[in-house]
């Protein structure tokens, strides 16, 4: 254990002095030429970077545990061995989309030698393997963040917990969070975190930095941290609950062999702050070699988010008196507001299925509505005419059909 305030840039070198990795090297060189500080930090310039409150700002401590207790090494251990016990070497993982907790997920394979060595008590300790969000029930049935205080006012929708087992010295590559809050629980181990605001240089550096990569697959397009502003770095230990805001740059380095379990949050904001930010996850989607699997699950989570929200499934509001203009603020406001700015980008990114489905979606909500004026730009709408309602919405919010 480093001894002092981990928050500190202290701790932080003293934890990359001790790492065998050749990643410790360049996270060092930021301390030293004062490129990143600690998120222990005062300066106002700093917070304000990352949002409008407090909560938009990295926090660490244990009250962000999104488990009430943590378990004992040992019984994380006979956790993790039940839950090997029980699969063969295709171990599922969640990659769904956040704006879409139930997308399809995926399989990785795990070799013999490995996954007899994690059927150990302790094999995970001495794996080589990363093995990232995976469903282990019995963690997921000790999370309680309702009663942790971890959930928001304005939350649309929850991702469940999931489990990744991290290898020593290995690297939590660069890129942004997602549209989540997420709020991560080391349950054991130890590891170096750097995150930086999502402004609007650190996320045009990012994105550049991932259009690179997809043309070149050279890692080298990454070694931009020192154009990154804003900067913080901490240790995050066993027991310690970490909040990540959304759509920050970031970057982990594990210092010994850990155990991260994961929830995530999707508010009203971050929801629609996602949609604008569609050339960020393009570019992102393009360094991946599941790329056009996770665009495709992106493309119908946002279609089944959409149509949770024009259902009013997140709004007190009768939807068969609604009137042009809306008055009430809502959720379904809101996205009537933001649809023709985003609607082409959205479009864009889906199959012709999707695509389908989400036009059925918006004009289900049209034409159940009585009103004379269209909901999103106030055009005369004729109900008189049987499908002028759909007409009016292809031409005009559509793809102008």
């Amino acid at each position: 254990m480093v001894a002092g305030d981990q928050n500190t840039l202290v701790a932080v070198r003293t934890r990359l002095l001790m790492s065998k990795s050749p990643v410790a090297k360049s996270l060092l060189d930021l301390i030293e030429n004062k490129e990143i500080g600690p998120l222990k930090s005062f300066s106002s310039v700093v917070r304000d970077s990352y949002g409008p409150t407090e909560l938009y700002f990295p926090k660490l401590n244990r009250s962000m545990a999104i488990l009430t207790t943590v378990p004992s090494q040992e019984d994380l251990h006979d956790i993790i061995r039940r839950k090997f016990e029980s699969h063969d070497n295709k171990l599922g993982s969640s990659s769904a989309s956040l704006s879409d907790p139930g997308a399809t997920s995926s399989q990785f394979l795990i070799s013999e030698g490995a996954l007899a060595s994690l059927r150990h008590s302790s094999g995970y300790l001495a794996t080589d393997i990363v093995l990232p969000n995976m469903i282990v029930e019995e963690i997921q049935e000790k999370c309680t963040p309702e009663k942790r205080g971890l959930r928001h006012a304005n939350e649309l929708f929850t991702v469940p917990t999931t489990v990744s087992i991290l290898p020593q010295d290995a690297t939590l590559g660069l890129q942004h969070n997602t549209e989540a809050f997420t709020y991560s629980t080391l349950l054991s181990g130890s590891m170096v975190w750097m995150i930086w605001p999502p402004t609007e240089h650190n996320l045009a550096t990012l994105r550049n930095a991932y259009d690179a990569f997809a043309k070149t697959h050279d890692q080298d397009s990454f070694k931009i941290l020192e154009k990154f502003e804003y900067g913080v770095t901490f240790v995050q230990k066993a027991g310690d609950g970490l909040r990540i805001p959304p759509f920050t740059p970031m970057l982990a380095l594990t210092m010994e062999p850990c155990v991260l379990a994961k929830y995530q949050v999707i508010t009203k904001d971050s929801f629609f702050a996602c949609l604008e930010k569609l050339p960020l996850y393009m570019s992102y989607w393009a360094t991946e070699p599941l790329g056009a699997q996770m665009k495709a699950e992106f493309g119908r989570g946002i279609v089944s988010a959409i149509a949770e929200i024009l259902t009013g499934a997140f709004d007190r509001i009768d939807l068969n008196t609604m009137r042009n203009p809306i008055k009430e603020k809502s959720n379904i406001l809101t996205l009537l507001r933001t649809w023709d700015n985003v609607k082409m980008g959205l479009i864009g990114i889906m199959d012709p299925e999707t695509k389908k489905r989400l036009k059925h979606v918006w004009v289900t909500f049209l034409t159940r509505t009585t009103t004379q004026r269209c909901l999103i730009c106030g055009g005369a709408v004729r109900r008189d005419r049987p499908g002028h309602e759909e007409g009016h919405f292809s031409r005009f919010h559509f793809e102008n059909e």
